[in-house]
């Protein structure tokens, strides 16, 4: 889960911290050397690049995630040794690892808001022991507490119940909304069919990528 901050309110960057740095798709090591009123100064490990205008994320990783800075490149280094000059960032996103592991699925689940009676359909995009992501026509507000019925054996018309907590334009064809959806004190019981559930995917989708096979 990832969150937008304004800058002032995250730790700033300080001398000394390391981040990755990414371009391109290439991403590379660096040290913060120096920090000025609206740049910072970075390590380098390449001459000329990147060139100067464009623009970088910083990732500073910690035990609990990372934060990711976008900055522009106000002068290129000239040679190696000679640092990498970036604007400093106005705005940061801050992303948060997880507590429990998602698995992509196919199932479906039946919704109803405690709101308004309508039951209402969706296809479950993932999975995870804290909750769902789902694909489906209809709105939802955030914080908006839903019953939920997911296809999974063992829990076929086992009710749940969720809190959502965002929503975004959907993806898929006819499905207009993608909500995440948290459970709410689920029943230790169906939490173990869902803990199965994943575990044998992880094993399904580590098989299917030849990882062991390619290891034995």
């Amino acid at each position: 889960m990832s969150t937008m901050e304004s800058f002032s309110e995250v730790p700033p960057i300080t001398e000394g911290a390391r981040a990755l740095l990414l371009v391109l798709d290439q991403r590379c090591l660096v040290s913060v050397l120096k920090v000025r009123e609206d740049s910072i100064l970075l390590t380098s490990p390449t001459r000329q690049f990147p060139i100067e205008g464009m623009q970088i994320t910083l990732e500073f990783h910690d035990d609990i995630g990372y934060t990711s800075y976008v900055a522009e490149v106000l002068r290129e280094p000239r040679d190696i040794g000679d640092g990498l000059l970036v604007s400093l960032p106005k705005n940061v996103r801050i992303n948060r690892h997880r507590e429990f592991w998602r698995v992509p699925v196919n199932l479906k689940a039946t919704m109803k808001s405690h709101v308004h009676p309508k039951r209402v359909s969706g296809e479950v995009n993932n999975l995870s022991a804290g909750g769902i992501l789902v694909n489906t026509a209809n709105r939802f507000e955030d914080d908006e507490v839903l019953d939920i019925i997911i296809d999974l054996p063992g829990m076929e018309n086992e009710v749940m119940v969720g809190k959502v907590i965002h929503s975004a334009p959907g993806r898929l064809k006819n499905a207009q909304f993608q909500v995440g959806i948290s459970f709410i004190s689920p029943d230790p019981v169906l939490l173990g069919f869902i803990t199965k559930y994943i575990r044998n995917r992880i094993w399904e989708m580590e098989k299917a990528s030849g990882y062991q096979d390619s290891t034995s």
